[in-house]
């Protein structure tokens, strides 16, 4: 199984993945296809959209309002090319530190009053208060 963890650089300001070394090659391999599937699937709307047009809601509409798919796609593409290995012949996008800062600003907005009344509009709708207060 392979069980990446987080190493801290310096004094515990930022850091990156590191793989252990008893991983197998072969898993190394698929994690590394699984984190650039993810980043160039989100490149694609990113670009699609625009990077001004990129949010919570355009994610959770691109993971069909699913969670586990949103969150699936938002850590591959956080964690695509930040490791210590090297890998070699693998294109990453140009503007992927913009794509990164989108996909975490969009993934931290999933928890937001416009996601999680989103299926509420119309008659039906109304405000936070009075959901409160039910």
């Amino acid at each position: 199984v392979l069980q990446p963890q987080w190493q801290f650089i310096g004094a515990g300001q930022g850091g990156c993945i590191v793989l252990t070394a008893a991983a197998e090659a072969a898993d190394v391999q698929l994690y590394h296809a699984l984190t650039g599937v993810c980043a160039w699937v989100l490149e694609l709307v990113f670009r699609g959209l625009g990077h001004r047009e990129f949010s919570a809601g355009a994610l959770w509409e691109f993971a069909s309002e699913d969670i586990f798919c949103a969150l699936v796609f938002a850590k591959g593409a956080l964690c695509f090319q930040q490791g210590d290995w090297e890998l070699p012949g693998v294109p990453m996008p140009d503007d992927l530190p913009e794509l990164r800062d989108a996909v975490m600003g969009a993934t931290l907005g999933l928890c937001g009053q416009d996601i999680a009344f989103r299926g509420f509009e119309g008659e039906d709708a109304s405000d936070i208060t009075e959901r409160s207060e039910e």
